[in-house]
């Protein structure tokens, strides 16, 4: 009776071993993904950053109202459009489009274009995007590079700014614009050198440090070996029956089925 329960025990034990294999997996340390790390803003900075961007944009939601407001008077002029007007990008597409327009004079010095690069008057320095109010997140990862790669130098790089939440409706009400989220104005923009004051002396620059290359003289990026190292750790197996009945199954079944197999095992 002992050896037939010993026998049991020993197949029990070889049948559980059968349904696991040992497996390694990859671990890299990839410094790519640090590059949608945002420059910390605290709450105070924050919302005295959204109060003065909301009565520097005020006067665009002002003109827009009055010229909504006289559309049907024909005798009605027409006032100037704000001085800041020129000054600013509004919204994803004409902000996204302006960096990146910046970025291409670093891209063709890097990559040794024969054209003569001419540096434009325009340069957007600050950016400010209400983070916490766009969704999906993912239309916002590339912002920190492209930050970095539409400055003029190292010390003279675009400014990212992440609004508190609750912005993008205050900024939409500012301008008479629904759902603005993004908002880029130009270094030289008057009416706003205390909000760029504010902005240098609390909030960091992007850092991206793959890409510190762009702007020295010798024009070298540096690129490292890929540190990787593997993980020993254990996996299921899976038949081919059990995985062909698993592909029957109705999509709710499928994961109770495999949390069943990774319980046994």
């Amino acid at each position: 009776m002992a050896s037939l329960m010993a026998k049991k025990v020993a197949h029990s034990l070889r049948e559980s071993e059968k349904k696991t294999r040992q497996v390694f997996k990859p671990i890299l340390d990839n410094p790519y993904t640090q590059s949608t790390t945002w420059p910390f803003v605290d709450p105070k900075t924050g919302e005295d950053i959204i109060v003065l961007l909301e009565q520097l944009l005020a006067p665009i939601g002002s003109h827009k109202q009055i010229l909504k407001d006289n559309a049907t008077n024909n005798s009605f002029v027409p006032p100037e459009k704000p001085q800041v007007e020129s000054h600013v990008t509004l919204g994803f597409n004409s902000t996204v489009k302006t960096l990146e327009n910046q970025a291409s004079i670093t891209r063709k010095r890097v990559f040794g274009t024969k054209a003569k690069v001419e540096k434009s008057s325009r340069f957007v320095k600050y950016v400010f995007v209400a983070k916490y109010d766009i969704t999906p997140a993912i239309l916002l990862n590339h912002f920190p590079v492209l930050a970095f790669t539409s400055s003029r130098s190292l010390e003279e790089r675009v400014k990212l700014i992440q609004l508190p939440k609750g912005a993008m409706a205050r900024l939409s009400k500012a301008t008479g614009m629904d759902h603005l989220g993004i908002v880029g104005l130009e270094h030289d923009t008057d009416a706003a050198q205390s909000l760029f004051t504010m902005i240098n002396n609390g909030i960091g620059n992007v850092e991206v440090p793959w890409l510190m290359g762009i702007f020295s003289e010798s024009k070298s990026i540096p690129f490292y070996d890929p540190s990787v190292r593997f993980l020993s750790t254990t996996a299921p197996i899976v038949s081919k029956k059990q995985a062909k009945r698993l592909s029957q199954e109705p999509e709710q079944n499928k994961e109770q089925k495999k949390q069943k197999i990774d319980n046994a095992a």
